[in-house]
C-alpha cells in the first residue's frame, strides 16, 4: 500500500514518476517477506520466546478486511494522512505463538531468560 505516487502523474515520465513507488514496493515487500521468514525460522528452532508473561497484543487482519477498509477511508470526506488498518480484536502473543509453533511443527516457546529486553520475570526459562 505505501507509494509515492506524484499529484498529477506526467505520463511523459511515468517510469520516472512510478520509480520510488516501484521501490517502496519491492523492496518493502522484500523487507516483511524476510522479517515473517526469519520469525519463522527462529520459531523453529526454538529461538524465539515468548517475552515475560506473553501478554502483549498483536493485531491481525484478514485481507477482506483491508480491501473493504481502504475504500471507506478514501471516500471518507475527513480522511488525511496515513491511515492504520488494524483487526478490531487483537491477540495475546501466549496466545498466538504457541499455535504458530504447533502449525509449524516447532517446539513450544519457552519463556524469556532473565536479563532479556521485555522480560518481566526473573524466574523465566530459556528454551534448549
Amino acid at each position: 500500500m505505501l507509494t509515492a505516487i506524484p499529484d498529477p502523474v506526467d505520463p511523459r515520465h511515468l517510469a520516472r514518476d512510478m520509480a520510488l513507488t516501484n521501490r517502496l514496493r519491492t523492496q518493502g515487500t522484500a523487507n516483511l517477506l524476510a522479517a515473517g521468514g526469519g520469525l519463522t525460522r527462529r520459531l523453529r528452532a526454538g529461538r524465539l520466546p515468548l517475552i515475560g508473561d506473553g501478554a502483549s497484543l498483536f493485531s491481525f487482519i484478514h485481507a477482506h478486511d483491508v480491501a473493504t477498509a481502504i475504500p471507506a477511508a478514501v471516500e471518507h470526506p475527513t480522511a488525511r494522512g496515513a491511515r492504520n488498518v488494524v483487526d478490531d480484536q487483537p491477540t495475546l502473543v501466549h496466545d498466538w505463538l504457541p499455535e504458530l509453533a504447533e502449525v509449524l511443527g516447532a517446539p513450544t516457546p519457552g519463556t524469556s531468560r532473565p536479563g532479556w529486553p521485555g522480560c518481566s520475570s526473573a524466574a523465566g526459562a530459556w528454551p534448549t
